[in-house]
């Protein structure tokens, strides 16, 4: 196993963690004069943003490209063993702060990092407003390739308690904790009867964006928990977040988490509740 990593700094709310640039460069800087071999990581790095030359440009030092396009990501139904496997190829032990970035606000990163505490590395980050805050601070960047990592020996099992069901789902909406995080165009379009009916029935609206700011940056605690009162949604109790393909809420999921409140992922999306709503009594 890797020595114990020098990541102490990170915010302390829980472990779906967001950290800062200049707090990540600074562990960066730490791991880098600390860490007993460059082939014993303390910290793996993922670039998820999803064109490989954005990442050939210019990318966080020692950061990994990882599509977020593949299966392995946007399934549905994740198998926590082919994430094991990937985590291992990238030297992650069970004690190895994981960091995912992408651009701007980081949908993908997110839903990776979500990916990640689900099943069952609980040391990840999600760097908070992406490269691009990254880069606007002047902080280093490199346009090397990293060179393959010694394999790491992490174990992965899956938390449910981070999921929803279909049946739950729809309790949750009954209750007014349903958030559907789709635009508001999305949210209210109409189907086939030209009746607004493209979402769950009792789910309330709060778009992803309102999560963040316009540079991308979560919200803090106290604004979320706002946001979602206007919106009817009572923050202090368990509530679901879905969209249409899981990623966007996977995003809301983690972001909201970070800040301590219970939100549960329906992975299915809204695709998939309507498969089940032909069989499922609700």
């Amino acid at each position: 196993m890797a020595s114990a990593s020098p990541h102490g700094s990170l915010p302390q709310r829980g472990p779906h963690r967001v950290v800062e640039s200049p707090a990540l460069a600074a562990l960066l800087e730490a791991s880098t004069t600390t860490a007993a071999t460059p082939a014993s990581p303390r910290m793996v790095l993922l670039d998820v943003r999803s064109l490989r030359g954005t990442y050939e440009a210019g990318h966080l030092p020692g950061a990994h490209h990882l599509d977020p396009t593949v299966s392995t990501w946007t399934s549905p139904d994740p198998d926590p063993t082919t994430i094991q496997a990937t985590l291992r190829a990238l030297g992650a032990d069970d004690d190895t702060l994981v960091v995912t970035y992408g651009g701007h606000k980081g949908i993908e990163a997110g839903r990776l990092a979500w990916l990640l505490q689900w099943a069952g590395h609980r040391s990840t980050a999600l760097l908070d407003g992406g490269y691009e805050a990254w880069w606007r601070l002047g902080l280093p960047t490199s346009t090397e390739e990293v060179p393959p990592a010694r394999p790491g020996d992490v174990t992965l099992s899956p938390r449910e308690v981070l999921t929803c069901s279909t049946q739950e789902l729809a309790s949750f909406a009954a209750h007014r904790q349903a958030v559907d995080v789709r635009t508001r165009s999305r949210f209210g379009a109409k189907g086939p009867s030209g009746v607004s009916d493209q979402r769950v029935p009792g789910a309330v609206n709060v778009p992803s964006t309102a999560f963040g700011d316009q540079a991308g940056r979560v919200l803090d605690p106290a604004s979320m928990r706002l946001r979602l009162r206007r919106s009817g949604v009572d923050p202090e109790q368990p509530f679901a977040v879905y969209c249409d393909d899981a990623s966007a809420s996977a995003w809301v999921a983690y972001v909201a988490r970070n800040n301590s409140l219970d939100a549960r992922l329906y992975l299915p999306g809204w695709a998939g509740w309507q498969r089940a709503a032909v069989t499922t009594p609700v």
